[in-house]
């Protein structure tokens, strides 16, 4: 695969969150919705990449997983800057920085 190649990419992913789900790996799963919700941020697809980043909040909360939670926020303080919704941009943003 190389660089930029986002089709494959995405395939790929599609593959390995398949595998994910079906062992029950909730990291895993994590893991390849983060990543799609990247690739439709580098996409410009915002709604897509706002719904893969908003999957992960609840599983991210229930493991204590403060890290990644923080770059997902941080990734929808940049969507909703992008969909002209300031006040859950700056929420998200605040929430984020409580956590960095």
């Amino acid at each position: 695969m190389r660089q930029g190649d986002i089709k494959n990419a995405q395939k790929m992913l599609e593959n390995a969150l398949d595998i994910f789900v079906k062992i029950e790996d909730s990291l895993g799963i994590i893991y390849s919705k983060i990543n799609f919700g990247i690739i439709q941020l580098r996409e410009r697809n915002w709604e897509k990449a706002k719904d893969y980043f908003l999957s992960c909040v609840d599983i991210l909360t229930e493991l204590d997983a403060e890290f990644y939670l923080g770059e997902i926020y941080l990734g929808l303080s940049v969507i909703y800057t992008k969909l002209n919704n300031m006040e859950l941009a700056n929420e998200f943003k605040r929430n984020a920085n409580n956590i960095f």
